[in-house]
């Protein structure tokens, strides 16, 4: 007996396959298999009608009699030497199973009845019988997005931009102890408004570990999320503003990627990183006036000493 995966993951669906082989050198009248498994909470077993099988050899000199399956037990009639069959037993591993914490046991054990319906015994009891035990692993994909405010950061301005951080869960698993760290790197004369502010979301809080709002590398600032669920978004702004002094052209950096988490395996980690980047540009202020021309006249007084005369 095997299964496909070990450890599962929560949210799919482990398979185990039960083979049965007949490596004796007599026909087996009537094989019953008897499995019995071992279902923590968050996992569900199988109905008959999930039960499936497939002959991997069929050695009977006719088509062999598809087996008789139920949800704990399997008859073979008229099993062939050399035959073998495949038992297909699903277990549905839900986001409730509790990882790192509850297994999943399955057991199988085979027994042959002549004609008369007398249990005969096999040529090797010791493979009579079989189990297998399974490990549960939560499963989640973790993601960030660091969105660049729409409106443009310039010096001297009094009006502030936004910075969206968005951090998410797209399942199965919900996450506990969720750490994202925020990096922010601001050059001269540019500021941080205020501590990063969460706006939507499941609860969560904001660690500022920098100093004087600049909090790069080593003195990261960090978001703690007690649980994300799947689905689950929680969403912080950040302003900045950008003083008369701050220089042209310089960069203004946010980033922030996912530190540590209780689960494991992440799903996918494309995405667990983000960055965005606004340039700081100058204010130009130019005025425009218009003078009207000065129009001057001039006059000459001419007075002649003659006309007195």
């Amino acid at each position: 007996m095997f299964e496909n995966v070990d450890p599962v993951l929560t949210g799919e669906t482990l398979i185990y396959t039960i083979r049965v082989k007949n490596v004796g050198a007599s026909v087996a009248n009537l094989v019953t298999i008897e499995y019995d498994s071992t279902l923590p909470s968050g996992v569900n077993g199988p109905s008959a009608s999930d039960l499936s099988f497939d002959y991997v050899v069929d050695a009977s000199p006719t088509p062999a009699s598809p087996p008789s399956l139920t949800s704990t037990s399997a008859q073979l009639v008229d099993f062939w030497p050399g035959s073998i069959v495949d038992i297909f037993y699903p277990v549905e591993v839900t986001t409730a199973a509790q990882s790192g914490i509850d297994v999943i046991a399955l057991a199988a054990s085979v027994e042959n009845e002549d004609t008369d319906g007398v249990t005969t015994a096999t040529s090797s009891p010791q493979f009579d019988n079989d189990q297998e035990f399974t490990s549960i692993s939560a499963a989640l994909d973790l993601y960030v997005d660091v969105t660049p405010p729409t409106d443009e950061l310039i010096a001297g301005s009094t009006d502030d931009v936004t910075f969206t951080i968005t951090f998410g869960n797209r399942g199965p698993s919900t996450g506990t102890d969720v750490v994202f760290a925020l990096d922010v790197q601001l050059p001269d004369g540019v500021t941080r408004v205020e501590a990063p502010q969460q706006i939507s979301g499941p609860t969560a809080s904001f660690v500022d570990i920098g100093v004087g709002g600049v909090y790069s590398g080593p003195a990261a600032g960090r978001v703690h999320i007690d649980a994300l669920d799947d689905g689950e978004e929680v969403v912080f702004e950040m302003q900045v503003r950008a003083n008369a002094n701050a220089e042209p052209d310089s960069a203004v950096v946010v980033s922030s990627s996912l530190t540590s988490v209780d689960q494991s395996p992440l799903l996918n980690t494309d995405d667990d990183q983000s960055q965005a980047v606004i340039v700081v540009d100058s204010l130009i202020n130019l005025q425009v006036s218009i003078v009207a021309p000065t129009h001057l006249q001039f006059c000459l007084l001419y007075t002649s000493d003659a006309a007195d005369e």
